[in-house]
């Protein structure tokens, strides 16, 4: 970057502790029956605020499976309370890891993890707080380079079945983007990391708090390049770890590892592109179609079979709210007899010529591989970079291609029981997505100006 241009933004950094007590229920795996019983590391909230002189967004990223819409509210306002921030403006994403503790509710749930998700909103309002009072000139670069950590999940059987496996010729998204941001004397101030793969290094066996390989990743930058690193979840609901078939702690540091050697390469690289222009924000709430499906039978089950005790749903959705606590939001529908639909944020940051669109699925690669070559067309209408963060401000849920959802799989048959859903989302959903997320990246970087929420 250059040495003498005066800074274009201010930018504050900031993260909070939200490590949970032992005791507290691991969400992650249907399969995992215990609590925590050890802290193997802390996890975080981490926030970055940037303002242009005119206009402030916020970015937090927690180590969470996912934040509740119900957590997300609250800490919007408690923002907004705090530091007058649009909230609108802020962005709550979640790393995705299975080795930590919940963020909902549900009635069968103990007092223990009522009381930590009650505390949640304060903590993630706070780490931005934080970063709003640690604002200083500073300039921002985004370097890309690839990663190919990640394989597609989705394994095809002989007979046509879809399972949890691996399809190393699926599709993933193999970039890495990094987001420097330097002082105005020119000192590195702190690092985003952004990579799409989901936490699952560490399998249901495992029964203490990590944040997977995000949280080695951060660990070993911060102590190699000596700056707060931070790390956003991209678009890897149907990407694992290469290697995940044998999960333990080496799989951690292996993943983190590869992910650490690019950046490495990229940080003493020539190959950053600095950022300028405005700041913004805007965000739309989505109805997407959802397909009420018969009752689902234990034949009709395979990844979810092993948890339905002698032919009884409601033995599984009772495992279900104890294990892994979550309620995706349900639109009534607009005619009796029409089916209910389910709520989906999608959200746009826009920092110069960088779009962070936020996602509140579990999108499948081709899904961000289609937003951000879309809004990089340099042949469209205002090309910029882009990355695609998910798990942001909520989860409706797995959000695959129509090509994927044609060929079905526990992410399109079965998940929609964890989510508790009525059915699957209906096919062209993700395409419809897309389109509603390309449309708002493009309208953010042709203006800069935060459109309000529709």
């Amino acid at each position: 970057m250059s040495e003498y241009a005066r800074p274009a933004y201010r930018v504050g950094v900031a993260r909070l502790a939200i490590t949970p007590p032992p005791g507290t229920l691991l969400v992650g795996y249907a399969a995992r029956t215990g609590a925590a019983a050890d802290v193997h590391d802390d996890l975080f909230a981490h926030a970055i605020v940037v303002d242009d002189g005119t206009r402030t967004a916020a970015i937090v990223c927690a180590d969470l499976l996912s934040v509740h819409p119900d957590v997300v509210g609250p800490a919007r306002g408690i923002v907004a309370q705090r530091t007058g921030l649009d909230p609108s403006c802020v962005m709550i994403a979640a790393t995705h890891t299975h080795s930590g503790p919940p963020a909902a509710v549900t009635p069968v749930m103990d007092e223990r993890e009522r009381a930590y998700v009650a505390w949640l909103p304060f903590q993630v309002a706070g780490a931005v707080e934080l970063a709003m009072r640690r604002r200083s000139p500073a300039r921002l670069a985004v370097a890309r380079g690839i990663v190919r950590a990640g394989v597609n999940r989705r394994q095809v059987l002989p007979d046509g079945r879809v399972v949890i496996g691996e399809d190393p010729a699926g599709p993933v998204d193999p970039y890495l983007t990094l987001i420097r941001i330097e002082r105005e004397d020119g000192a590195p101030a702190a690092l985003v990391v952004h990579y799409g793969c989901h936490p699952v290094c560490l399998g249901p066996d495992n029964l203490s708090v990590s944040a997977d390989y995000p949280g080695s990743l951060r660990a070993t930058v911060e102590s190699v390049i000596g700056v707060p690193c931070i790390f956003w979840q991209g678009t890897g609901g149907d990407v694992n770890p290469r290697g995940r078939s044998n999960p333990g702690w080496h799989l951690v540091d292996s993943v983190a590892r590869a992910l650490a050697t690019e950046i490495g390469r990229l940080w003493h690289g020539p190959g950053w592109a600095e950022l300028s222009g405005p700041v913004g924000a805007a965000r739309r709430t989505l109805v997407l179609p959802v397909v009420t499906a018969p009752e689902p039978t234990e034949a009709s089950l395979r990844e979810l079979k092993p948890f339905v005790a002698s032919g009884s749903l409601a033995a599984l959705r009772e495992m279900l709210d104890r294990r892994l606590p979550w309620s995706a939001q349900l639109a009534p529908p607009v005619r009796p007899g029409e089916p209910v639909g389910a709520l989906m944020e999608v959200q746009c940051v826009r920092i110069g010529g960088l779009a962070v669109v936020g996602l509140a699925a579990e999108p499948f690669a081709e899904i961000g591989l289609a937003i951000r070559e879309a809004v990089e067309d340099r042949s469209g209408p205002h090309p910029g970079r882009c990355v695609v963060v998910g798990y942001a401000n909520g989860c409706v849920g797995y959000l695959p291609s129509r090509r994927a959802h044609q060929m079905g799989g526990y992410e399109v048959d079965e998940a929609y029981l964890v989510y508790r859903l009525p059915g699957p989302l209906a096919a062209g959903v993700g395409e419809e997505v897309v389109s509603e997320a390309v449309q708002l990246a493009r309208k953010l970087l042709a203006n800069g100006v935060r459109s309000p929420q529709g």
